[in-house]
């Protein structure tokens, strides 16, 4: 029976409801990074990555596999998928696809990024791609940093996904578990430099109107304002 419930993400369970709050707000998450400057040479081969927990509820199967059917169609590509292993059994399991599927040259486990490097490697990439099904996926930071970077997005439309770059223009979002459906989509984009680029531009003004930390803490300030008159 809170005064007020603050949320980043619109649920069919809002805790708001759960736990008897008077009102429900939503105040998407908001946050800075620190830009970098592209590094790679520009003829270098166009790379997609994928930043978050390395499992399977993340999608990191699926962008094996979908680095296989690109592969298999021509595409100039490779593949960063950065973070944590979710368990060694995974990782196995993982790294075993990717020889299975002959894909070792395009796909690269740097580990856990933390700071500068995590930064430089967005500013590296050409392409955000997070095939996510992960059931408890609400709002993740990850698209927000991405965006941050004027980097397209591939995803999916899964649960609080859409609502975060849904009507921005500067993702396609597919269906889970669908690397067909992926491989389209990033190929569309990566043949086409203009498409990229606008896709790309669209992504940072998406971030810088909706998903900076002094957009998030105004409205937060704005909830307790509110809070503070009655």
């Amino acid at each position: 029976k809170a005064d007020v419930s603050v949320e980043i993400c619109k649920t069919d369970h809002s805790p708001g409801q759960m736990f008897a709050a008077h009102q429900t707000v939503y105040v998407p998450n908001g946050l800075d990074v620190e830009r970098k400057s592209r590094a790679r040479p520009k003829n270098a081969r166009l790379r997609v990555i994928f930043l978050g927990a390395l499992n399977e509820g993340k999608g990191v199967l699926d962008v094996i596999k979908t680095a296989k059917l690109l592969i298999d169609r021509g595409c100039d590509i490779e593949f960063q998928l950065v973070g944590a292993w979710a368990s060694q059994s995974f990782r196995a399991e993982a790294e075993d696809l990717v020889e299975h599927e002959g894909v070792s040259e395009f796909i690269d486990f740097p580990g856990v990024l933390k700071g500068a490097a995590k930064w430089q490697a967005y500013a590296d990439a050409d392409v955000f791609f997070f095939p996510s099904h992960y059931q408890s996926e609400n709002f993740p930071l990850v698209l927000i940093e991405a965006m941050a970077f004027g980097l397209p997005v591939v995803s999916t439309s899964w649960r609080g996904i859409p609502q975060l770059v849904g009507d921005s223009d500067a993702a396609i979002l597919c269906e889970i578990n669908a690397p067909e459906q992926y491989a389209d989509a990033l190929q569309e984009i990566l043949k086409n430099p203009d498409k990229r680029k606008q896709m790309g531009d669209v992504a940072r003004q998406h971030y810088e109107n909706n998903y900076t930390r002094e957009k998030f803490v105004a409205a937060m300030e704005g909830v307790f304002e509110e809070i503070g008159k009655d």
